[in-house]
């Protein structure tokens, strides 16, 4: 999976288990992201970004890419911080109905 940021910079990783945060530290090249785009997202994955290094919202900007989707951008409305990101997965319930 790759996450790609402004500059020409991108980051690569292998797909790891869904809910393991990944964070970017230390990157001297750091500038606040303009657009997000991703690859090689398997079958009922999503992604998503956000701006605190601990993938927790916290009252900041987050992103979360449609299921399925293997191949994406987005477009933010306003240049943010990207700092972290997880993998997440589609869950499919059952819901029974209750009888009276």
């Amino acid at each position: 999976m790759s996450v790609y940021f402004s500059g020409g910079y991108r980051a690569t990783f292998a797909n790891t288990d869904v809910y393991d945060c990944m964070s970017f530290t230390s990157c001297p090249h750091w500038q606040p992201a303009t657009s997000i785009a991703w690859n090689n997202i398997p079958g009922v994955t999503l992604l998503i970004f956000y701006e605190t290094d601990t993938c927790r919202t916290g009252g900041k900007y987050f992103y979360i890419s449609d299921v399925a989707d293997a191949i994406g951008t987005h477009t933010l409305d306003t240049p943010q911080a990207i700092r972290s990101f997880m993998f997440g997965k589609m869950i499919t319930m059952r819901v029974d109905r209750l009888s009276s």
